[in-house]
């Protein structure tokens, strides 16, 4: 028995609709955070006593690959994973080899899969026995889904803002028992303070 064309037609729109719905997910329904985001957030702490901006503009590129998610700003790269508060926390670490301070940054995001996100950023300083943090917290836009566009990283980074910390003077005892990591986790879980 010959089928029709009519025939070949209603299973290929069958098969294209049961594909469809199996598609787009790319590992069990995984939000993608990539692209290229654009923080505007207001200073929340400056134990470090640093001439920092009361509100403060960054850009940032989220590259990710399935959980594992990495930020660029400037010259700092900041790496972690994917959270369950639709997000992600990352963080970097790094020593200014002209004075030996240490800085720890980290960002957190909440509520991003739509290109909008409730976002904080913590930077914690610790130079000899001195150890400050400063803290801002706003809201991430997603600007383009592109992760190609280096003149977007030119201005505006965490680097930039990173260097106005470069001597804290005014030490708030922060618990420094676990490092640097320790103190920027606490951060990110107490929303940049």
């Amino acid at each position: 028995m010959k089928k029709s064309t009519n025939t070949y037609l209603v299973i290929a729109a069958v098969m294209a609709s049961l594909l469809g719905g199996c598609g787009g997910g790319g590992g069990g329904g995984q939000a993608s955070y990539a692209g290229q985001w654009v923080f505007v957030g207001r200073n929340l702490i400056n134990d470090c006593n640093a001439n920092v901006p009361t509100t403060e503009t960054l850009n940032w590129t989220v590259n990710q690959d399935g959980s594992t998610v990495v930020v660029n700003s400037g010259q700092v790269i900041l790496q972690g994973s994917t959270n369950d508060k639709d997000g992600f926390e990352v963080t970097a670490y790094s020593t200014n080899s002209s004075n030996g301070c240490e800085t720890g940054y980290g960002i957190g995001f909440e509520d991003a899969s739509d290109g909008e996100a409730q976002a904080v950023v913590a930077l914690v300083v610790k130079c000899g026995n001195v150890t400050c943090r400063v803290g801002y917290g706003g809201i991430a836009t997603r600007q383009s889904t592109s992760t190609s566009n280096a003149a977007f990283l030119e201005d505006n980074t965490l680097a930039d803002l990173g260097s106005s910390l470069e001597n804290p003077t005014q030490d708030h005892g922060l618990a420094t028992e676990g490092g640097l990591e320790n103190a920027v986790e606490e951060m990110l879980l107490n929303n940049g303070r």
